[in-house]
């Protein structure tokens, strides 16, 4: 009868009724989050994240970058003011030395962002250490 239209205000169960594009994309729902993450880092100095930030044109002072440094596992995080961008080698080269001592085992894998300022042969040679 209701398929008919013969009854008004009839209730229809287990029917879905075509919804049309905008309430499909109105009912969705997100994907919820991971309460944790999932990462294969297990110790300090298994893997550092490098960046190198400017500070912008207007800074008053002589340093023109900043040389960031994350470890994945601990999430410390060092900070080194740059004159120029072929300390950056030598800065990093210094930070990874320094780890091995504070912590007595190597940087196992360093990850960089790609910049024109570490793809070098020097840059290669340091995080392959």
């Amino acid at each position: 009868m209701a398929d008919k239209s013969l009854v008004d205000g009839m209730m229809l169960k287990g029917r879905e009724l075509s919804m049309c594009e905008t309430c499909q994309l109105a009912k969705q729902k997100r994907k919820k989050h991971l309460k944790s993450l999932d990462r294969d880092i297990r110790e300090p100095n298994d893997r550092i994240f490098v960046d190198l930030m400017d500070p912008g044109k207007n800074n008053s002072t002589k340093f023109t970058q900043i040389l960031v440094i994350v470890d994945g596992f601990s999430r410390f995080i060092r900070v080194f003011p740059i004159t120029e961008k072929p300390e950056t080698n030598e800065t990093l080269k210094q930070y990874i030395a320094w780890a091995k001592r504070q912590l007595g085992r190597p940087v196992k894998s360093v990850y960089l962002d790609g910049g024109p300022e570490f793809v070098n042969t020097a840059m290669e040679e340091c995080a392959g250490t």
